[in-house]
């Protein structure tokens, strides 16, 4: 198996980042959040928060997250 790595912009990369922002007040027609509907709560908190490199910054006071 061979795996394909393509190198990231810095703006791209844990290192450059600094908030997550995730708006938790839309709702979609059937009145749901982003937290409210179980296959988008998992996979962003599978995805976004997973990372042990992310885990690490916020820990580290290094990335905020935001709700609104």
């Amino acid at each position: 198996m061979r795996v394909l790595t393509i190198p990231l912009p810095d703006a791209l990369t844990v290192s450059a980042l600094s908030h997550i922002v995730l708006d938790v007040t839309y709702q979609d027609a059937k009145k749901r959040s982003l937290l409210d509907i179980p296959e988008t709560r998992d996979e962003v908190f599978k995805t976004v928060f997973g990372g042990s490199l992310v885990q690490k910054a916020i820990q580290g006071g290094k990335i905020q997250v935001v709700l609104f």
